[in-house]
């Protein structure tokens, strides 16, 4: 590992160091080197100090003021953010539309408003940490099939279907099959006919 120096963008500049004990201790060079990024999240350079990015945040500030860049919850609500979320809306083709701050929230933030108690989550064992959350907050009941393995989960879903929730033997409210479009820690893709055959015959979500 290097240190780094400047704004984290597709490239990122590291400072040159040597060692003369076998990396115990450093001494720097002088030198810089520019590698490509692939420690930060800033691939895409939306936090470059030059650029479209900048002037839209300049022109931002100028006109807003600074603000958090925190959820809504803690941050306020902005015409931005109505704005913003219109244009998905109509993108998408729908009458409205809701945008998370990140990738990891909008997992963790809307499986609750989906599923609760007396529901059960169905679960690829891989699936991102993310979504286990999501699960566990709802309340549901979670159970795990093999990972990317549709006879495991259509075995799963004849099981849980056929004896109810624990205790009582109740229908279960509502069944949620939880998988990912592609597994970013493994690199795998499910086959989602398959998944969608397996919804229609047992009526799943």
């Amino acid at each position: 590992m290097r240190p780094t120096t400047g704004v984290p963008g597709r490239t990122i500049m590291c400072l040159d160091r040597k060692s003369a004990d076998y990396n115990d201790t450093y001494e720097f060079t002088g030198r810089q080197i520019r590698a490509l990024n692939v420690a930060s999240y800033n691939y895409l350079g939306f936090a470059a100090g030059v650029g479209g990015c900048a002037d839209a945040v300049k022109e931002s500030i100028e006109r807003y003021g600074y603000y958090v860049g925190a959820s809504q919850l803690e941050g306020g609500r902005l015409d931005l953010h109505e704005q913003a979320e219109a244009l998905v809306a109509r993108f998408v083709g729908h009458e409205a539309a809701l945008i998370y701050s990140m990738g990891w929230e909008t997992n963790a933030g809307t499986l609750p408003a989906l599923v609760g108690k007396g529901d059960l989550i169905i679960s690829d064992g891989f699936n991102h940490n993310s979504l286990r959350t999501g699960a566990r907050l709802s309340g549901a009941r979670v159970v795990p099939f093999k990972h990317n393995d549709f006879d495991d989960l259509e075995r799963v879903l004849r099981q849980s279907i056929s004896n109810g929730q624990p205790r009582h033997c109740r229908p279960w409210k509502k069944i949620l099959v939880l998988i990912e479009g592609l597994y970013s820690m493994e690199g795998t893709m499910p086959d989602l006919q398959r998944v969608l055959q397996l919804k229609q015959r047992y009526k799943v979500r």
